[in-house]
């Protein structure tokens, strides 16, 4: 019995052991990675739920380190006002790509005034914008874990997550400027 005791608890710290090994060496290939100039993988936000990311194809993705911001090329066809936000009416730059016409292409979307400002009535008609939202990815521990978990998703599912890692976060910051 005490034999068997023994190696009960030999077995148990040799997997321990080995648990404890497997571990360090993720974590501490994720934060290699994530610190590193060039990660492994490409950190993008979660916009399964936006709107304008569901009608209009992103014209530039942008990571500057903290920020990582979407450009997307819009036509406005309305434009109305609250106390709180901008509600513009837009459709894709290029909808005939994507859509059959115009009235499937055109959707409502809400630009909330404590994020940025744009003097509306400065537009010319007929001419296009570009919005670009952006959003603060902090360095932080919830962004490490995160990161952890993609680092480990992309090991088994390679084909899914096609080496990204997709994040939750709020809009910080909306801006518009003219198309030329």
């Amino acid at each position: 019995m005490e034999k068997l005791n023994s190696v009960l608890r030999r077995s148990i710290l040799v997997i321990s052991s080995f648990v404890l090994l497997l571990l360090t060496v993720w974590l501490g290939y994720s934060f290699f990675s994530m610190t590193s100039t060039t990660p492994h993988l490409k950190t993008e936000i979660d916009l399964s739920e936006d709107v304008l990311t569901k009608k209009v194809p992103v014209e530039e993705y942008r990571n500057d380190g903290r920020y990582v911001s979407y450009k997307y090329p819009v036509q406005i066809y309305e434009i109305s006002f609250n106390e709180d936000d901008y509600s513009i009416g837009v459709y894709a730059d290029n909808f005939l790509e994507y859509f059959d016409d115009i009235e499937n292409a055109k959707f409502k979307y809400s630009l909330d005034k404590s994020k940025g400002k744009f003097d509306f009535t400065q537009l010319e008609s007929d001419k296009g914008i570009y919005i670009t939202n952006e959003y603060r990815v902090e360095k932080n521990l919830k962004y490490f874990i995160e990161y952890s978990l993609c680092t480990i998703q992309n090991i088994f599912d390679k084909e899914k997550y096609e080496g990204k890692c997709l994040i939750d976060r709020d809009m910080t910051k909306w801006e518009i400027e003219e198309i030329k």
